[in-house]
């Protein structure tokens, strides 16, 4: 045997995992066949069961003629180039196809069930109205199934959705597209009933085909939007209507240039009058002034008395008409210069006059007989008639200048408003123009509807529902092998899985599957090739294993270099020195070598017990110094075969073998030997043993069937690889 190499693969070469599985459900199968038989009963049971509550069921066959329309009959081509009309074979198929897709929507079987009833639908099954007599097995069925299904006529509170669920789910339709017909089948507990049902779904794919022409060829959509239209236009006109009673507008544009002109004349006027209520104040100042001068009375006629010179008075008159001219002017036609050079020339003439005034007396002396002056009178006269027209046209000016400010205040607001009103306006229009062609696409679709009419395709009933009184379900000889068949492949499964969940070792092939090498992977016991010559009678036991673990031991036999060998033991139940007891009396007494046994367990070891070497002193006394190893290495009764045990080991610590002294023990060892086969600790509960590993060439892992748990081996071999040993076997006891 070569040398272990640090690159060896750590998946042993081998069968696959599929013929390694094999075995191990099989085992499992044979160790929970009480769950097969088990299963194999519960399926047999369900059958049966499941025959006596199922109803008996009949069916009924019904036929939909389809009559394909104009469109579906023609080619594609034609129809859109609008030339001959050409007949198409595939277009009954299509027809088929377009009628099935249209009675396969919910609210087709909502339709039926309305029509039926949903108490027809969701009848329950009543054994007790099937007819009396039969043979017993049928009267026990119909005794049951009574039992168990109860006679009720009380279908008042079914939901019409379940019933519509339940149709859809029982109620198969078949197209013949050759044919154009579609095949109506329903199955019921009575014939009556299926004929029922399979009419009620003829009469309602014809009322359902017809609604679904009216919703296609409709203009339900185009309608709903022009309703919509309309009343969005009429919402818009009454909020157009209501903004314009609140701000009392019949329209912007008229609104809008009647103020502007009325606004216009009124400041035409309010500057007319305020030149007329200037011209009387310009009156009533020279009438105060000239009254101002006049006496209220003057000396009568004969007397002397002191009266208006007429020069003045002449003067006085003069100066008033120039003023009065110079107003005329004023408000009188002509441009900005020409009346400035008229104003000039007035107020020179004026000024003239007034110094002409001023140097004539306004009196004349007279007889001193006094009488009322008329002058006085009749120029009082006229001023109270100039105040009263003045404060005529001030109120009038007044009164216009307000109305001209309420109107300005009007035109404000209505510009303000205009923003809005614009936008409430553009509205309208577009909603009037919207309603409008949606109304003409409306009218001229109607028109077209009436031809598309003949395009479409039609369906009618060939031939109502059948009424059959052969029972067609339940078959319950096949439901109970059904059953049974099911039963035992559940079963079969289950014990599989637990087989698979297991975590105990049962067999050769799951040690291969832990990573064992196939090759070396052997079972204790159990019949093999016996030993040519006698063995000591303790050794009988192993007697089978020995040339089989022998011979499963890839070695070459021409080489000489010792080879250092180990057990672990893995779990509960593992038995490390009897399998390795085995491989060295096989390598001693069929191989011819020179083995040497060497025990790790303070203490007889298993081949120390059998054989009755009770040797006092082991490798550890010879670590110690205390014997020599020649001296504790004993001979045993099988030739070839010596045996070294532990010896008192103690409470050493740290434990003799993870020290480099037991390598150099073991080196030792195989110096002067062909094999050293080492006993050693479970790895898992001995950490020790996990330093023997490092040194040694190869090793065996050990397992106790149904006992050892996987989890255990795997513990081992990774400690094994690890430590760089190759792993050799395995052995399941």
């Amino acid at each position: 045997m070569s040398a272990p190499a640090q690159d060896e693969e750590l998946e042993p070469a081998g069968p696959g995992k599929l013929t390694l599985l094999r075995p191990i459900v099989l085992m499992s199968l044979l160790r929970h066949r009480w769950l097969l038989a088990a299963g194999l009963v519960a399926g047999v049971v369900f059958g049966l069961f499941r025959g006596l509550v199922t109803a008996n069921q009949f069916h009924s066959i019904g036929k939909l003629y389809v009559r394909p329309g104009v469109r579906e009959a023609m080619s594609p081509d034609t129809v859109l180039s609008g030339g001959a009309l050409v007949p198409r074979t595939g277009g009954s198929r299509e027809a088929v196809q377009n009628v099935l897709q249209a009675l396969s929507a919910p609210e087709f079987f909502e339709l039926a069930v309305k029509n039926l009833g949903a108490g027809v639908v969701l009848a329950p099954y009543d054994p007790a109205k099937d007819e009396e007599g039969g043979s017993f097995s049928k009267r026990i069925f119909h005794s049951f199934q009574s039992w168990w299904f109860g006679s009720s006529d009380d279908n008042g509170g079914a939901l019409p959705r379940v019933a519509a669920t339940v149709l859809q789910d029982s109620l198969v339709m078949i197209p013949e597209s050759s044919a154009s017909v579609i095949t109506f089948v329903y199955t019921a507990h009575t014939p009556e009933l299926a004929k029922t049902v399979v009419d009620g779904a003829l009469d309602a794919a014809i009322e359902w085909h017809r609604q679904v022409f009216e919703k296609l060829s409709s203009q339900e959509q185009l309608e709903g939007e022009l309703a919509k239209a309309r009343g969005d236009l009429a919402v818009a006109e009454t909020k157009l209507r209501s903004f314009r009673n609140e701000r009392d507008v019949s329209d912007y544009d008229t609104e809008h240039k009647r103020l502007v002109g009325y606004i216009a004349e009124l400041d035409r006027l309010v500057d007319k009058l305020e030149i007329e209520s200037q011209s009387l104040e310009a009156a009533l100042a020279a009438e105060a002034e000239h009254l101002s001068k006049l006496a209220p009375t003057r000396a009568s006629s004969g007397s002397r008395a002191w009266v208006d010179n007429p020069e003045f008075l002449a003067l006085t008159a003069s100066r008033a008409k120039l003023r009065d001219d110079l107003l005329a002017s004023e408000r009188g036609e002509g441009g900005a210069e020409e009346k400035r050079a008229r104003r000039t020339r007035f107020e020179e003439q004026i000024k003239e006059i007034d110094g002409r005034i001023a140097k004539t007396e306004p009196k004349l002396q007279t007889p001193p007989i006094e009488e009322e002056n008329p002058v006085y009178v009749r120029t009082s006269e006229h001023i109270a008639e100039l105040q009263v027209s003045l404060r005529s046209k001030r109120t009038e000016r007044d009164r216009t200048r307000s109305s001209r400010d309420a109107n300005r205040n009007r035109l404000q607001a209505l510009e303000g408003m205009a923003t809005e009103l614009r936008a409430m306006e553009e509205e309208h229009a577009q909603k009037r123009a919207f309603t409008d062609g949606l109304a003409a696409s409306v009218s001229n679709l109607r028109a077209v509807q009436r031809l598309e009419q003949v395009k479409l395709s039609n369906v009618g009933v060939m031939h109502l529902g059948t009424m059959d009184g052969v029972k067609i379900a339940p078959r319950r000889g096949m439901l109970i092998g059904m059953g049974a068949v099911g039963g035992l492949a559940a079963a079969i499964a289950i014990a599989a899985l637990l087989g698979l969940l297991d975590r105990r070792v049962r067999l050769r092939e799951e040690l291969t599957l832990l990573g064992v090498p196939d090759e070396g992977a052997v079972v204790s016991g159990g019949g093999g090739s016996g030993m040519p010559w006698m063995l000591p009678a303790a050794l009988a036991e192993i007697r089978d294993d020995i040339a089989r673990f022998w011979s499963k031991l890839p070695y070459e036999r021409r080489k000489t270099e010792g080879l250092r060998i180990g057990f672990v033991p893995c779990g509960e139940g593992a038995s490390a020195g009897r399998a390795a007891a085995a491989l060295a009396i096989g390598l001693a007494a069929h191989g011819g070598e020179k083995v040497c046994y060497v025990g790790t367990l303070e203490g007889p070891s298993w081949l120390g017990q059998r054989l009755g070497l009770d040797h006092q002193c082991g490798w550890s006394e010879a670590m110690r110094g205390e014997f020599q190893l020649a001296d504790a290495v004993v001979a045993t009764p099988v030739h070839g075969l010596s045996y070294l045990p532990a010896g008192r080991i103690g409470p050493a610590v740290p434990h003799p073998m993870a020290g480099p002294q037991f390598a150099a023990l073991l080196d030792r060892l195989a110096a002067a030997h062909r094999f050293v086969i080492v006993e050693l600790p479970d790895v898992s509960l001995r950490p020790e043993g996990r330093s023997v590993l490092g040194v040694l060439d190869g090793a065996h892992v050990v397992v106790q069937r149904l006992v050892g748990a996987k989890s255990a081996v795997r513990e081992a071999i990774a400690a094994v690889r690890t430590a760089g040993a190759r792993l050799l076997g395995g052995v399941l006891q």
